[in-house]
């Protein structure tokens, strides 16, 4: 058996034992590969979920955690990613309908906006004055503040909010607990 890595046109030449010969020849195509798939970037919250695209593959685009990873996350055109809490880079190549793999992997990156939410939010004998303001941390929030009439303030803790002696919400002030953790509305 023969390799062929250039195309054209090969003759093959057989000759038996007893000295008969039998020549055939044949025209050889190869392929191109597929062009790498051009892949979508997002930005969400922390938290959540993202969904990236990729285009311009005539056959299966298959995502990958790594440049060089083996291990196939998903197939087709769209992927959707896990809950993530840190920006991830995501790569996708492009299998053709003869197996044939794209020689490079387009990449897309779903960023994580805003700051990086602390896992503890501690707030501690502050006047808060500021409207629509929301504190928040993927653990607990912690407070002794006193919230000011006119503020519309919003403690969100992953799991606590712990009101400690000396917090108080100033009437007419606005004041809200939530659990559910950072980039939630």
């Amino acid at each position: 058996m023969a390799t062929i890595t250039t195309a054209g046109t090969y003759t093959v030449t057989v000759t038996s034992a007893n000295g008969c010969t039998a020549t055939a020849t044949t025209t050889v195509t190869l392929e191109p590969l597929p062009n790498a798939p051009t892949v979508s970037s997002t930005t969400i919250g922390s938290g959540n979920t993202a969904t990236l695209t990729a285009s311009g593959c005539l056959g299966t685009v298959r995502w990958y955690a790594g440049a060089a990873s083996t291990s196939i996350l998903a197939t087709g055109n769209s992927f959707t990613s896990p809950t993530l809490t840190a920006s991830t880079t995501y790569f996708a190549d492009c299998l053709s309908a003869t197996n044939c793999v794209s020689a490079t992997r387009g990449s897309g990156t779903v960023t994580i906006s805003g700051s990086p939410c602390p896992s503890i939010q501690t707030l501690s004998n502050t006047e808060v004055s500021p409207t629509n303001t929301k504190y928040e941390a993927s653990e607990k929030v912690i407070s002794t503040s006193k919230i000011n009439a006119g503020a519309t303030i919003v403690y969100d803790g992953g799991k606590v909010v712990e009101l400690n002696p000396g917090f108080e919400a100033k009437a007419g002030s606005v004041f809200k607990v939530q659990i559910d953790g950072c980039g939630n509305n």
